[in-house]
Protein backbone atom coordinates (compact mmCIF):
# COMPACT_ATOMS: atom_id res chain seq x y z
CA UNK A 1 0.00 0.00 0.00
CA UNK A 2 2.82 2.48 0.71
CA UNK A 3 4.20 1.97 -2.85
CA UNK A 4 1.18 2.99 -4.18
CA UNK A 5 0.63 5.59 -2.16
CA UNK A 6 3.75 6.99 -2.56
CA UNK A 7 3.25 7.63 -6.22
CA UNK A 8 0.31 8.93 -5.76
CA UNK A 9 1.24 11.53 -3.29
CA UNK A 10 4.40 12.21 -5.75
CA UNK A 11 2.01 13.65 -8.12
CA UNK A 12 1.35 16.44 -6.44
CA UNK A 13 4.66 16.97 -4.29
CA UNK A 14 7.12 16.56 -6.48
CA UNK A 15 10.03 17.22 -4.09
CA UNK A 16 9.10 13.56 -2.83
CA UNK A 17 11.16 10.81 -3.72
CA UNK A 18 11.12 7.33 -2.33
CA UNK A 19 13.78 4.17 -2.72
CA UNK A 20 13.46 0.16 -1.77
CA UNK A 21 16.07 -0.53 0.45
CA UNK A 22 16.46 -4.38 2.06
CA UNK A 23 16.98 -4.45 5.85
CA UNK A 24 19.91 -6.90 7.23
CA UNK A 25 18.24 -8.97 9.73
CA UNK A 26 18.74 -7.98 13.37
CA UNK A 27 21.90 -6.28 12.54
CA UNK A 28 20.50 -2.31 11.97
CA UNK A 29 22.13 -2.33 7.93
CA UNK A 30 20.41 -1.72 4.51
CA UNK A 31 21.76 -3.10 1.30
CA UNK A 32 21.06 -1.03 -2.20
CA UNK A 33 22.08 -0.95 -5.61
CA UNK A 34 24.36 1.97 -5.93
CA UNK A 35 24.12 3.01 -2.61
CA UNK A 36 27.99 3.44 -1.32
CA UNK A 37 26.53 6.02 1.57
CA UNK A 38 23.09 5.19 3.20
CA UNK A 39 23.21 8.29 5.56
CA UNK A 40 23.73 11.07 2.69
CA UNK A 41 22.12 9.13 -0.58
CA UNK A 42 18.92 9.63 0.20
CA UNK A 43 19.07 13.94 0.92
CA UNK A 44 18.75 15.79 4.21
CA UNK A 45 15.09 14.68 4.77
CA UNK A 46 14.63 10.84 5.34
CA UNK A 47 11.33 9.38 6.80
CA UNK A 48 11.85 5.61 6.72
CA UNK A 49 9.21 2.90 6.71
CA UNK A 50 9.95 -1.24 7.62
CA UNK A 51 10.22 -3.43 10.42
CA UNK A 52 11.59 -3.06 13.62
CA UNK A 53 15.04 -3.11 12.43
CA UNK A 54 14.41 -0.12 10.68
CA UNK A 55 14.84 2.04 13.82
CA UNK A 56 18.39 0.83 14.34
CA UNK A 57 19.19 1.68 10.64
CA UNK A 58 17.99 5.04 11.01
CA UNK A 59 20.07 5.56 14.38
CA UNK A 60 23.01 4.00 13.06
CA UNK A 61 22.49 6.44 9.71
CA UNK A 62 21.59 9.53 11.98
CA UNK A 63 18.71 10.06 9.26
CA UNK A 64 16.28 13.17 10.06
CA UNK A 65 13.70 12.84 10.98
CA UNK A 66 14.11 9.21 10.83
CA UNK A 67 12.60 6.67 12.77
CA UNK A 68 10.26 8.97 15.60
CA UNK A 69 10.83 7.50 18.13
CA UNK A 70 11.83 8.69 22.03
CA UNK A 71 12.26 5.93 24.73
CA UNK A 72 11.50 8.52 27.23
CA UNK A 73 7.55 8.58 26.22
CA UNK A 74 7.26 5.84 24.35
CA UNK A 75 6.84 3.68 27.70
CA UNK A 76 3.62 2.87 29.55
CA UNK A 77 4.59 4.85 32.81
CA UNK A 78 4.87 7.49 30.21
CA UNK A 79 1.59 7.23 28.74
CA UNK A 80 0.27 7.31 32.04
CA UNK A 81 1.56 10.30 33.50
CA UNK A 82 0.63 12.31 30.17
CA UNK A 83 -2.73 11.07 30.04
CA UNK A 84 -3.96 9.82 33.18
CA UNK A 85 -4.65 6.42 34.41
CA UNK A 86 -8.27 7.04 33.56
CA UNK A 87 -7.32 7.13 30.20
CA UNK A 88 -5.63 3.79 29.61
CA UNK A 89 -7.32 0.70 29.05
CA UNK A 90 -4.41 -1.05 31.93
CA UNK A 91 -4.51 2.25 33.37
CA UNK A 92 -4.94 -0.27 36.95
CA UNK A 93 -1.62 -2.18 36.45
CA UNK A 94 1.38 -2.45 38.68
CA UNK A 95 4.94 -1.77 37.12
CA UNK A 96 7.36 -4.02 38.54
CA UNK A 97 9.88 -6.07 37.03
CA UNK A 98 9.27 -9.85 35.49
CA UNK A 99 11.54 -11.40 37.90
CA UNK A 100 8.87 -10.21 40.82
CA UNK A 101 6.01 -10.40 39.59
CA UNK A 102 3.68 -13.48 41.49
CA UNK A 103 0.03 -13.92 39.74
CA UNK A 104 -2.71 -16.42 41.79
CA UNK A 105 -4.78 -15.99 38.82
CA UNK A 106 -4.79 -15.07 35.35
CA UNK A 107 -2.91 -11.37 34.42
CA UNK A 108 -2.17 -9.46 31.80
CA UNK A 109 1.64 -8.63 31.04
CA UNK A 110 3.60 -6.29 29.33
CA UNK A 111 6.99 -4.49 28.63
CA UNK A 112 7.14 -1.16 30.63
CA UNK A 113 8.94 0.33 27.48
CA UNK A 114 8.46 -0.36 23.32
CA UNK A 115 11.60 -2.36 23.37
CA UNK A 116 10.35 -5.75 22.02
CA UNK A 117 11.02 -7.83 24.62
CA UNK A 118 8.14 -9.90 24.35
CA UNK A 119 4.90 -9.86 23.08
CA UNK A 120 1.95 -8.52 25.61
CA UNK A 121 -1.06 -11.05 26.72
CA UNK A 122 -2.71 -13.26 28.97
CA UNK A 123 -0.97 -15.70 30.86
CA UNK A 124 -1.94 -18.07 33.72
CA UNK A 125 0.23 -18.63 37.23
CA UNK A 126 1.96 -22.19 35.39
CA UNK A 127 3.09 -20.37 32.56
CA UNK A 128 4.35 -17.58 34.22
CA UNK A 129 6.19 -19.33 37.20
CA UNK A 130 7.73 -21.69 33.95
CA UNK A 131 8.71 -18.32 31.76
CA UNK A 132 10.24 -17.22 34.93
CA UNK A 133 12.07 -20.11 35.79
CA UNK A 134 12.90 -20.56 31.92
CA UNK A 135 14.47 -16.64 31.69
CA UNK A 136 16.29 -17.50 34.90
CA UNK A 137 18.08 -20.43 33.89
CA UNK A 138 18.92 -19.15 30.84
CA UNK A 139 20.70 -16.18 31.59
CA UNK A 140 22.30 -18.11 34.38
CA UNK A 141 23.70 -20.29 31.27
CA UNK A 142 24.83 -17.94 28.92
CA UNK A 143 24.27 -14.13 29.96
CA UNK A 144 21.73 -11.80 29.19
CA UNK A 145 21.35 -13.22 25.26
CA UNK A 146 17.70 -11.90 24.97
CA UNK A 147 16.26 -8.56 25.38
CA UNK A 148 13.69 -10.33 28.56
CA UNK A 149 15.78 -10.46 31.77
CA UNK A 150 14.49 -11.12 35.39
CA UNK A 151 14.74 -7.43 35.79
CA UNK A 152 12.82 -6.12 32.73
CA UNK A 153 10.77 -3.57 33.37
CA UNK A 154 6.50 -4.62 33.28
CA UNK A 155 3.46 -3.82 33.83
CA UNK A 156 0.71 -6.00 35.07
CA UNK A 157 -3.31 -6.10 35.33
CA UNK A 158 -6.15 -7.70 35.61
CA UNK A 159 -7.06 -9.12 32.02
CA UNK A 160 -9.71 -6.61 30.01
CA UNK A 161 -11.91 -7.90 27.50
CA UNK A 162 -11.92 -5.63 24.50
CA UNK A 163 -15.41 -5.20 22.36
CA UNK A 164 -13.45 -3.29 19.47
CA UNK A 165 -9.96 -2.06 18.70
CA UNK A 166 -9.12 0.67 15.99
CA UNK A 167 -5.34 1.88 15.05
CA UNK A 168 -5.14 5.54 14.21
CA UNK A 169 -2.05 7.45 12.38
CA UNK A 170 -1.11 11.07 14.17
CA UNK A 171 0.77 13.34 12.29
CA UNK A 172 1.55 17.02 13.76
CA UNK A 173 -0.94 16.58 16.40
CA UNK A 174 -3.60 15.55 14.27
CA UNK A 175 -5.55 12.36 13.67
CA UNK A 176 -5.08 11.47 10.03
CA UNK A 177 -6.60 8.38 9.32
CA UNK A 178 -7.76 5.08 11.34
CA UNK A 179 -8.98 1.37 10.71
CA UNK A 180 -10.43 -0.74 13.09
CA UNK A 181 -8.55 -3.90 13.37
CA UNK A 182 -10.10 -6.14 15.93
CA UNK A 183 -13.52 -7.24 17.36
CA UNK A 184 -14.14 -9.81 20.22
CA UNK A 185 -10.89 -11.15 20.03
CA UNK A 186 -11.25 -11.32 16.20
CA UNK A 187 -9.17 -9.61 13.16
CA UNK A 188 -11.85 -7.48 11.82
CA UNK A 189 -10.33 -4.96 9.69
CA UNK A 190 -12.28 -1.87 8.36
CA UNK A 191 -12.27 1.74 7.34
CA UNK A 192 -15.28 2.87 8.59
CA UNK A 193 -14.41 3.97 12.13
CA UNK A 194 -17.42 5.77 14.08
CA UNK A 195 -16.88 9.56 14.34
CA UNK A 196 -17.24 9.25 18.17
CA UNK A 197 -14.18 7.38 17.93
CA UNK A 198 -12.54 9.70 15.59
CA UNK A 199 -13.66 12.44 18.70
CA UNK A 200 -12.29 10.45 21.16
CA UNK A 201 -8.61 9.68 19.46
CA UNK A 202 -8.47 13.69 18.62
CA UNK A 203 -9.22 14.58 22.26
CA UNK A 204 -6.55 12.57 23.58
CA UNK A 205 -4.16 13.40 21.09
CA UNK A 206 -4.81 17.34 22.18
CA UNK A 207 -4.26 16.86 25.44
CA UNK A 208 -1.06 15.16 25.34
CA UNK A 209 1.56 13.21 22.42
CA UNK A 210 4.31 11.02 22.85
CA UNK A 211 6.01 12.51 19.52
CA UNK A 212 5.37 14.73 16.20
CA UNK A 213 4.55 11.47 15.14
CA UNK A 214 3.00 8.13 16.39
CA UNK A 215 0.30 5.21 16.25
CA UNK A 216 -2.55 5.30 19.02
CA UNK A 217 -3.99 1.97 19.47
CA UNK A 218 -7.77 2.31 21.00
CA UNK A 219 -10.04 -0.01 22.77
CA UNK A 220 -13.71 -0.26 24.01
CA UNK A 221 -14.46 -2.73 26.81
CA UNK A 222 -18.17 -3.06 28.06
CA UNK A 223 -17.66 0.02 30.33
CA UNK A 224 -15.54 2.41 28.80
CA UNK A 225 -12.84 3.83 25.60
CA UNK A 226 -10.00 3.99 26.28
CA UNK A 227 -5.73 3.64 24.93
CA UNK A 228 -4.11 0.01 25.04
CA UNK A 229 -0.73 1.40 23.76
CA UNK A 230 1.39 3.62 21.76
CA UNK A 231 3.52 2.51 18.74
CA UNK A 232 5.91 3.79 16.43
CA UNK A 233 4.58 5.33 12.91
CA UNK A 234 7.42 3.91 10.70
CA UNK A 235 6.91 0.28 11.90
CA UNK A 236 3.38 -0.15 12.27
CA UNK A 237 0.85 -2.10 10.36
CA UNK A 238 -1.48 -0.15 8.46
CA UNK A 239 -4.64 -2.19 8.28
CA UNK A 240 -6.82 -0.25 6.22
CA UNK A 241 -5.85 3.06 7.02
CA UNK A 242 -4.92 5.45 4.19
CA UNK A 243 -1.51 5.62 3.51
CA UNK A 244 -1.87 8.34 1.29
CA UNK A 245 -3.26 10.90 3.63
CA UNK A 246 -0.23 9.45 5.88
CA UNK A 247 2.14 10.18 3.46
CA UNK A 248 0.68 13.37 2.67
CA UNK A 249 0.64 15.02 6.25
CA UNK A 250 3.66 13.80 6.73
CA UNK A 251 5.41 15.69 3.76
CA UNK A 252 3.29 18.70 5.01
CA UNK A 253 4.93 18.19 8.44
CA UNK A 254 8.50 18.03 7.20
CA UNK A 255 8.73 19.97 4.36
CA UNK A 256 5.65 22.50 4.61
Amino acid sequence: PYLTALDEVKATRPTLTWSLVKLIPFKGRIEAEGVTDPATHYGPLVFPFGSCTMQMASQFYGWTPGVVFDPATFRFDAWRAGWGAESLINGDAVITTFGEVRATDTVFIRPVEDNKAFTGGIIDPPYLADWQRRTEELERSAGPVSTLTMRTPVIVAAPKVLLSEWRCFVVGGRVITASQYGRMGLKIVDAAVPKTVMAYDQAVVDRWQPARCFVLDIGETANEMGIIEVNTLNTSGLYACDAVAIIAAIEDLYQP
